[in-house]
């Protein structure tokens, strides 16, 4: 399968990575220095719990022209980058599939009008990591907790999808597919910016916050305003797992299990160091769903409060 990552981030070169070593075709985008240490180095992955190290080589590519052919272009950008690239995305009519891989608040309308609804797979990653020195610090989440997750905008093909699922899997991501992808990327906004804005109350450091029982206590409110913005626009809560979590735990339970997620090495592996990299994309999807919550006419001010904490620049 010949495969093009379309972004060189974190996200981006472990799936790049993976894929490779699994006996696929990749290349990867990437510009400037990013690809000069790809192009001389590889991607160096390094597992966070077990520290096995890899490294692999990909073709690096500085850009995407209407005449480049792959089967499939994954897109690995953040959430505020999307509506830059999409225009570079579209005029290459030649991708059998396009994997969209990353957080899109707006909706998916815009994707599927400008690339072609028939071929758009829209998805979220199922991996977490942050550079260390030249190396990426990554895990991949197991399936009980996020995995890879698949929808499409059109029906394409069972064959189509199956094979696109194997492809991850035999690269070793656990996939799951889900038939709401626009409702699935809603709900993740709604509950993963409170818990990235309570991080930063402690400049993202998950094991103070696991102390401070009133600051998740106020995440948690801030979480069920979210989902009280959804479900006033009669977006759905999905997956239901997530619903039944965050909204029906009694919240002191749920503050206490929260406190445990917060102290361990998972949420440094899977939030922490996005939290830290990417505090323009935190901010732009608070700003994003704020808008939600002001067409609901719900007012949220545990939110606010919390957002109020997101900074300016990386950590």
């Amino acid at each position: 399968m010949k495969i093009l990552v379309y972004g060189a981030g974190v996200i981006g070169s472990i799936y790049a990575a993976k894929l490779k070593d699994a006996g696929n075709t990749v290349s990867i985008l990437a510009r400037g220095e990013n690809a000069s240490e790809l192009k001389k180095k590889g991607i160096i992955l390094e597992e966070a719990f077990n520290k096995k190290r890899t490294v692999t080589k990909v073709e690096v590519v500085g850009s995407l022209i209407p005449q480049d052919t792959y089967d499939v272009i994954i897109i690995a950008v953040r959430g505020n980058q999307l509506e830059s690239v999409l225009p570079d995305i579209a005029k290459n009519r030649y991708a059998k599939q396009i994997v969209f891989l990353l957080s899109i608040p707006q909706g998916i309308g815009l994707i599927a009008k400008q690339v072609g609804k028939e071929r758009v797979v829209i998805g979220f990653p199922g991996v977490g990591g942050w550079h260390k020195n030249e190396a990426i610090m990554y895990s991949i989440s197991p399936k009980f907790v996020q995995p890879t997750t698949f929808g499409t905008v059109e029906r394409i093909t069972s064959s189509q999808l199956t094979s696109l699922i194997e492809i991850f899997k035999n690269a070793g991501f656990p996939v799951v597919v889900n038939n709401n992808m626009d409702a699935w990327l809603k709900t993740h906004i709604a509950w993963i910016i409170p818990l990235e804005a309570a991080l930063y109350i402690t400049n993202c450091n998950n094991y103070i916050l696991s102390k401070q029982r009133e600051n998740v206590a106020l995440m948690i409110d801030a979480i069920r305003e979210g989902f009280t913005v959804l479900n006033t626009l009669k977006i759905p809560l999905t997956p239901p797992f997530i619903k039944h979590f965050f909204g029906m735990i009694p919240k002191p339970l749920l503050v206490t299990l929260m406190q445990l997620w917060f102290s361990s090495k998972k949420c440094e592996v899977f939030m922490v160091g996005h939290a830290k990299a990417a505090p323009d994309e935190v901010k732009y999807l608070a700003d994003t769903f704020k808008k939600f919550a002001q067409k609901a006419q719900v007012n949220t001010p545990a939110l606010d409060k919390l957002c109020s904490f997101i900074p300016d620049q990386v950590l």
